[in-house]
């Protein structure tokens, strides 16, 4: 599932389990149990949101900043990680980062948001290095795809588990700069 709708389709799992035990615990207990859950869910799901965008306090205008963003990467089929990451590039002032740009097939779409962004980071008086510190440390640079485990299993199918080392290497760490492991 797409990243924004994690939360989501967790809570609604849980709702299909309330359901399948509503016939062996009581009614009311799985609806107030199910209440608690959603309401730390939306809670802890903001603040991991906060983190992974740079941002140290809540505002009341997160949600909808939040929104749009992942609005805009689904409509722009933008990756999310590598957005997430480059993101921690912005400053407070000058030039939008050319590595987010570059990510994004019509930087002009992103104006208005970047922008709002931006703001946001004066508002509560963001520090850039030490955001892209923060930011550095909760969104990785090296995620798994699928294209990548596909290539290591075949290369170990056919005996070769030098791309597995590698790829296994280059996990380990995928918060940290590894120039080596940049394929």
């Amino acid at each position: 599932y797409a990243l924004d709708q994690q939360p989501a389709v967790g809570y609604w799992n849980l709702q299909k389990l309330a359901q399948a035990l509503a016939g062996h615990v009581d009614g009311d207990a799985l609806a107030a149990a199910l209440a608690q859950y959603e309401q730390q869910l939306m809670l802890h799901y903001s603040e991991l949101m906060r983190a992974k965008l740079g941002l140290a306090v809540w505002k009341e205008d997160d949600p909808a900043l939040f929104r749009e963003l992942f609005r805009l990467l689904a409509a722009n089929k933008v990756d999310y990680h590598l957005f997430l990451r480059r993101l921690g590039e912005v400053t407070q002032e000058g030039a939008w980062p050319a590595s987010l740009l570059a990510l994004l097939p019509d930087p002009r779409g992103w104006q208005a948001w970047l922008e709002r962004y931006r703001a946001r980071l004066v508002r509560e008086g963001s520090v850039d290095a030490v955001r892209k510190a923060q930011m550095d440390a909760i969104n990785p640079k090296y995620v798994l795809r699928n294209a990548l485990a596909q290539q290591v299993i075949d290369a170990a199918d056919a005996g070769d588990m030098q791309p597995f080392e590698r790829l296994f290497a280059a996990l380990q760490y995928p918060y940290d700069e590894q120039p080596e492991y940049e394929a």
